[in-house]
């Protein structure tokens, strides 16, 4: 069963569709799965995502911030070590996004729109991209556009998408096969706010994603670019 789930919804990591087997929130012709469950085609499965807590916005904290360029589209940060880029269960406030709000109250649109982060030598800009065209869907190939493209030497089908298990607080890794997204022989994948697509080149390998996980969390220059 959880192998079909993972090629029906490959937006969500395998383990969360397996948790959710468990709560409840994926019936199987109405009722309980089991990730071990056999299928045959033509069950009815139905899936109910649990809604995220309820929670006022992010408020705005003055804090030290390491600017190293700002223009009318474009805000470079020197992260500094161990800050965290999002409020979260864990980390509810003191976050680089606390400090940005302080910093330019236009961005109070970030909890909503969200940040999502292309990085890897496969793609032509790097970097987090604040969206703020509500209510339309980033998916891969739109990150990737937003990205100015793949470069020559992208190694497309080890792309991963590297999203925050809300159950574990962990990072899940999910396989992403660009090519066959854009030969339409998969599906394109939506993307969720805080999300690290991650494409190496050709020299790369997926294992160099945590890398960057770790990049990202530990203290590194990240261009956010806000997009009209």
């Amino acid at each position: 069963m959880d192998q079909a789930l993972a090629q029906l919804f490959p937006q969500y990591s395998r383990s969360r569709l397996q948790a959710w087997l468990k709560s409840g929130h994926i019936l199987v012709d109405g009722a309980a799965g089991t990730a071990k469950q056999a299928v045959s085609g033509g069950e009815r499965l139905a899936l109910s995502p649990p809604q995220p807590p309820a929670g006022g916005s992010p408020r705005a904290q003055r804090m030290p911030l390491s600017i190293v360029h700002e223009d009318r589209d474009l805000i470079v940060i020197d992260k500094p070590a161990g800050l965290v880029v999002h409020p979260g269960a864990r980390v509810p406030e003191g976050t680089l996004l606390n400090a940005l709000l302080a910093h330019a109250p236009e961005l109070a649109v970030v909890p909503r729109a969200g940040i999502v982060y292309v990085m890897g030598f496969g793609v032509a800009q790097q970097g987090g991209y604040v969206l703020q065209n509500h209510g339309e869907q980033v998916t891969v190939l739109k990150a990737i556009a937003l990205a100015h493209g793949l470069t020559s030497f992208a190694k497309a089908d080890d792309a991963v998408i590297m999203r925050t298990n809300a159950a574990t607080g962990q990072k899940d890794e999910i396989p992403v096969h660009i090519k066959k997204i854009q030969d339409r022989k998969a599906p394109d994948i939506p993307l969720q706010s805080n999300d690290i697509l991650y494409i190496p080149d050709s020299a790369g390998k997926k294992a160099l994603a945590r890398g960057v996980q770790a990049a990202l969390g530990i203290g590194t220059q990240v261009a956010v670019y806000r997009i009209p």
